[in-house]
């Protein structure tokens, strides 16, 4: 079992709305279940920098211990507020606290597991949130803790522990306008449990201000606040609300894709993949036609929508062999198909393309409008281990009803890894089309 602390109910979608969050925290000032990450923000502005990631580069913008660089023998603390390392906060808004520990030597493949164990309880009893006003003054404000832990917590390199309290916006509201600090203290120097790590642990503080709701509204405060209120009421274990207040926001902002994906994120935990991963595909276009420059989605996205895929490829029987008998005269038929590159240099129409290929095509033609939705699904057939063999890239359905189409799949960070893959088209439960090409190092 995964050492990170699992929420009361659907832990990854509301991991996921903080993390679309994090984006928006960048404009205004949460599926983690392995590495370390987070995300930082600014005070609000009125242009948001829409290119910034969601959780990346999060070792390195992280608020962490003081001082593990030279001593790393401590865990690493990390603290967000609303999804962000500094924040502003109105009255009437829920406030959401995720503190995250991370093993000191996430780099050190020979770095041994750390156990986390409070004197008595669950290992979260060994951390507390010190909330100090602007003059130094300790707070006492009723946070509730939203995540059930057990006993022990097991830090090594690859896994995490993540903790999540909140407020809600009534008590919110009664809080008293000013500047504060929040801290994330760890302390385990009573813990009784056999080789756990013993000592006290503090991650660098969050600034937040508390003040009066803005006269003007941006379309990013609003998102942000209809996040906010899904996220809330998920940890509440309240998802008929949280549907409630996305389905309004993608009312406002149809185009949203934050929002987008934290909905595909709940679509996925009801079981509703198909739902889901049109979701997916629709937040990524909105991310391509918005920023055309861009050569990838925002991480965050990718990763959830990559859990999914590698669900559905888990509950996914093994492929049959290829139909040899005919299929029916009622049935559609590929009538024209063709795979192409679209490279730096142009259109490339033969495999194996270049590995600076920036996309794929798959353009098809049917004989007749298909009764059942295509589905395509790239696979990377052998990588040199980079990926296992036959992993599942990314899947995605045509319209039902449709006769032509494409279907493209980007290119990922750092370019395509040299090896072969194989294209297939499913239809109504049959492969209607396999194909296999392959990508090659492009010279320097």
């Amino acid at each position: 079992m995964s050492s990170l602390l699992l929420l009361k109910r659907r832990p990854a979608v509301v991991l996921a709305g903080l993390a679309a969050l994090a984006v928006l925290a960048g404009a205004v000032a949460v599926v983690s279940n392995s590495r370390p990450g987070g995300a930082s923000g600014t005070n609000p502005s009125p242009e948001p920098p829409q290119t910034a990631p969601p959780m990346a580069n999060a070792v390195e913008r992280a608020a962490t211990a003081p001082g593990w660089e030279e001593e790393e023998t401590s865990p690493t603390l990390s603290i967000f507020v609303n999804g962000s390392g500094r924040a502003d906060i109105f009255p009437n808004w829920p406030l959401l606290v995720r503190v995250r520990l991370h093993h000191p030597r996430t780099l050190d493949k020979d770095a041994e597991p750390m156990m986390i164990a409070a004197k008595d309880g669950p290992w979260s009893n060994a951390v507390r949130i010190e909330v100090r006003s602007a003059r130094g003054e300790l707070q006492s404000w009723p946070l509730h803790l939203a995540t059930a832990a057990p006993a022990t917590l097991t830090l090594d390199r690859m896994h995490g522990g993540e903790l999540v309290w909140w407020l809600s916006p009534q008590e919110v509201a009664e809080l008293p306008k000013g500047d504060y600090t929040l801290a994330a203290k760890l302390d385990t120097t009573e813990s009784s449990a056999a080789n756990a790590w013993k000592g006290i642990a503090a991650g660098e503080q969050v600034n937040i201000r508390i003040g009066a709701e803005p006269v003007t509204w941006t379309t990013e405060l609003v998102s942000m606040k209809h996040q906010l209120l899904a996220s809330y009421h998920l940890l509440r274990n309240a998802p008929r609300e949280a549907r409630a207040v996305l389905d309004e926001l993608l009312r406002k902002q149809p185009d949203n894709i934050s929002a987008l994906g934290f909905k595909a994120e709940m679509l996925a935990a009801d079981g509703k993949s198909v739902e889901a991963l049109k979701l997916y595909d629709r937040a990524f276009q909105m991310f391509e036609r918005k920023h055309p420059d861009i050569p990838e989605p925002p991480a965050a996205l990718l990763k959830m929508r990559h859990a999914l895929m590698d669900r559905l490829l888990r509950e996914q029987p093994a492929m049959p062999a290829r139909e040899t008998e005919p299929r029916k005269r009622d049935e559609a038929e590929l009538a024209e198909y063709s795979l192409w590159a679209d490279t730096p240099a142009g259109k490339v129409t033969k495999s194996p393309f270049p590995s600076s290929t920036k996309k794929l095509v798959f353009a098809w033609k049917l004989t007749m409008a298909a009764g059942e939705p295509l589905e395509v699904r790239w696979i990377a057939a052998d990588t040199g281990g980079i990926a296992p063999a036959g992993y599942l890239i990314a899947a995605s359905q045509s319209d039902r009803g449709k006769t032509a189409g494409e279907f493209t799949l980007s290119s990922p960070n750092g370019g395509w890894p040299a090896g072969s893959y194989r294209l297939e088209l499913w239809q109504a439960g049959k492969v209607l089309h396999s194909e296999r090409f392959a990508m090659e190092q492009t010279p320097k």
